[in-house]
């Protein structure tokens, strides 16, 4: 799948055949100076229109991932948020590029990252949940999480670019850093080397709180890689973990394609960070009993929501409250 018409193509078979009410795709679905290094960069002109239709026929929001091309000239690693009437709401741009891609290391991709944090503080409204996105290895952050969990979404998309337990080979060739080859980490049936999959279980829990959707770019790599697709929702009762990565034990000689269709209920995600009789009400039966061991997390967390709404109470002018 390396040319845009056949993305397309495969977009609308997707949502013809599943119906999904949100489409994930992963970082860099259109262009790339790896993933489509003979068509790298994309423009709005270009490819909205198409996207919008999809979303507009089909009643379908997406999260899409893009490297694009903007007015300016610059190139950027972003992820478009088109809403189920096909209306493009915003993007966010990534800000950790690898060197192969950072236009400031002559990188080949010649990206340019985003410089301003408080600009990757948003969520979007897909299907009245609030959504946003983390762009690949930025999981690794704890701004990021800690910022996005003030935003309160229903859902965090990760959008990996590559398998969580490979790495690129980089040469120089003319002058430019370049992906010549992957590396992988050791491939068990529990999860990544790197704290990757643990990383995202941890942020699931304990700063987003809410379910996160995962979607990797897969095609030509080892299942060694191991992309991960599907949901990892570590609270009972908000949704089912679900995810799903190749395993050492399959034997898996290529990465099948894999579409996860996970149900999940935005009462349910905004019941679970709030007592039994808000969940009840919201849901209209109890919590699962085991939700009771985050007790002391979630009073914290209303105590702290207390305090950021007295704080932007007192700066109007804050753009991150």
């Amino acid at each position: 799948m390396a040319d845009v018409d056949e993305k397309l193509q495969w977009l609308k078979d997707v949502c013809h055949s599943y119906k999904p009410h949100i489409l994930v795709t992963p970082q860099e679905f259109f262009g790339g100076a790896v993933m489509m290094p003979h068509d790298r960069d994309m423009t709005k002109e270009r490819l909205l229109p198409a996207l919008s239709q999809i979303c507009a026929d089909n009643n379908t929001a997406m999260a899409v991932g893009v490297q694009e091309r903007d007015e300016d000239g610059s190139n950027r690693s972003a992820i478009w948020f088109i809403n189920e009437h096909g209306e493009y709401l915003g993007r966010l741009i990534k800000f950790a590029l690898p060197r192969y891609d950072h236009v400031g290391a002559k990188g080949f991709g010649e990206v340019t990252p985003e410089d301003n944090l408080e600009n990757r503080f948003k969520v979007f409204k897909f299907h009245d949940m609030f959504v946003t996105s983390i762009f690949c290895w930025e999981v690794y952050s704890d701004i990021l999480w800690t910022g996005l969990g003030i935003m309160k979404p229903d859902l965090v998309f990760s959008q990996i670019k590559f398998g969580v337990n490979a790495w690129p080979k980089i040469k120089t060739k003319d002058g430019k850093k370049a992906v010549v080859g992957f590396g992988y980490g050791r491939w068990n049936d529990n999860g990544d080397d790197g704290g990757w999959i643990d990383r995202l279980r941890m942020a699931n829990v304990w700063q987003v709180k809410c379910p996160i959707v995962c979607s990797t770019n897969s095609w030509n790599l080892n299942p060694r890689s191991m992309p991960v697709c599907g949901t990892i929702s570590g609270i009972d009762g908000q949704a089912k973990n679900d995810y799903w990565f190749p395993k050492k034990s399959e034997n898996l000689k290529e990465i099948p394609e894999k579409i996860i269709v996970s149900e999940i209920d935005e009462q349910r995600i905004r019941g679970a960070v709030k007592n039994k009789f808000a969940y009840q009400k919201a849901v209209g039966e109890f919590p699962p009993f085991s939700i009771g061991r985050y007790t002391m997390h979630l009073k914290i967390n209303r105590i702290e929501d207390r305090l950021l709404k007295d704080m932007s109470n007192k700066d109007k002018d804050s753009t991150l409250f």
